[in-house]
């Protein structure tokens, strides 16, 4: 199963550093990402050898060419580098003053849209992905069902303050 030692032993690292993020409270992007749960969040990146792997991760399932050395993101609600410093929806809910897109009156807009359906769209085409992959490569961008739940609880939220208004 493993062909040296050194092997094992980023196995063990990254199993450590896999336990370690999943004890953590979820960090919800802008767009319904899990920032926590992404490979590239600067808290899941301790290696080489793991930025190696997101990296032909990415190529292999996004067709994006991230250099390993690139392989870094503080996420989009910090401060710092940010893997996707072209993303519309980041700047889109800034302007609107919103905490995310599910608040926002225009959800779903174009800029969203192409963004929710990407792990569909990855699911599709890989249909048999590997278990691991799926976790490290689709899971985090599932966000459809995320905003949408994040959608209802607001607009519960505002329902309840426009009662306790009227009290």
């Amino acid at each position: 199963m493993f062909a040296s030692f050194k092997e094992l032993l980023r196995f063990f690292i990254e199993r450590r550093n896999i336990l370690k993020f999943r004890m953590r409270r979820a960090i919800i992007a802008r767009c319904g990402n899990r920032c926590d749960l992404c490979p590239a969040f600067n808290e899941n990146v301790t290696s080489l050898f793991q930025r190696e792997a997101i990296s032909k991760g990415w190529k292999k399932y996004f067709n994006m060419d991230v250099s390993p050395g690139d392989v870094e993101c503080a996420g989009c609600l910090n401060r710092g580098k940010i893997i996707d410093r072209r993303c519309p929806v980041r700047s889109c809910v800034k302007k609107q003053n919103v905490k995310n897109c599910a608040e926002c009156p225009h959800f779903i807009c174009g800029k969203l849209k192409p963004r929710i359906e990407l792990a569909d769209e990855i699911k599709k085409e890989f249909p048999k992905i590997p278990k691991r992959d799926y976790k490290r490569f689709v899971r985090p961008y599932e966000s459809r069902e995320r905003l949408l739940e994040l959608r209802k609880k607001h607009k519960e939220q505002i329902a309840a303050d426009r009662s306790n208004d009227r009290s």
